[in-house]
């Protein structure tokens, strides 16, 4: 059982090595979690913040879901539908290419919430924030009906050089015209899109300063 294996601090975790030790023991630690830490971020469980491996779920039960909530679900016809019908809405208006800075005093709203990078907003030359991103394979494989046994299968083995492998046809709503299937191979990189701020206490240090620009300016 998990608990057996259990490393037991005095004190919080400090970091994700800690917190992955105090939840799953040395044993699953070094098995999966350390060797899938390393190649999504590039940094050692000991040089991240605790809250990246705070996320793991530990059951004592033969319960295999990553999420125990007591309801779950997809929407019915599926995202793409759902994002139309948010769109489609006469209570959204749609403007592109547009600066917000341009035109923010002339909003006519309670709150605004802007999805942006914070270097962006303040631009006040401070180092940059570390960010990392992914970057996607696609691949067609010829009469098949399923590659792998789920939708998502993560590949914690150092030797793979990618971090997990999607699988669409699994999730629900597909139409499937063929015996083919399309995987997607997923890597983490420095490269691309900033997708995930590395959670370690330099760039913790560092937001912080930006969101004071920030608070300051907007």
């Amino acid at each position: 059982m998990v608990k057996n294996e259990q490393v037991h601090y005095n004190r919080t975790p400090l970091n994700s090595e800690e917190m992955a030790l105090s939840r799953v023991g040395l044993k699953l630690y070094e098995l999966l979690f350390k060797p899938y830490t390393f190649k999504q971020w590039n940094k050692t469980p000991a040089e991240l913040g605790p809250s990246v491996l705070a996320r793991i779920p530990v059951r004592n039960n033969s319960d295999n879901r990553y999420f125990s909530d007591k309801f779950q679900a997809l929407p019915k016809n599926g995202y793409t539908e759902l994002v139309n019908n948010m769109l489609n809405s006469p209570q959204i208006t749609i403007r592109l290419n547009i600066d917000y800075f341009d035109i923010r005093k002339s909003i006519k709203c309670g709150k605004h919430i802007l999805l942006d990078q914070l270097t962006d907003i303040t631009q006040k030359g401070l180092a940059a924030l570390e960010y990392r991103s992914l970057s996607f394979e696609r691949k067609v494989i010829k009469k098949v009906d399923y590659f792998q046994p789920a939708s998502v299968v993560n590949h914690p083995n150092p030797k793979d050089n990618f971090t997990r492998i999607v699988e669409y046809k699994w999730f629900p709503n597909q139409q499937h015209l063929s015996n083919d299937t399309v995987i997607f191979i997923e890597r983490s990189t420095d490269d691309g899109e900033p997708y995930y701020p590395v959670p370690n206490k330099r760039n913790q240090d560092l937001y912080k300063r930006y969101k004071a620009f920030a608070n300051n300016s907007l």
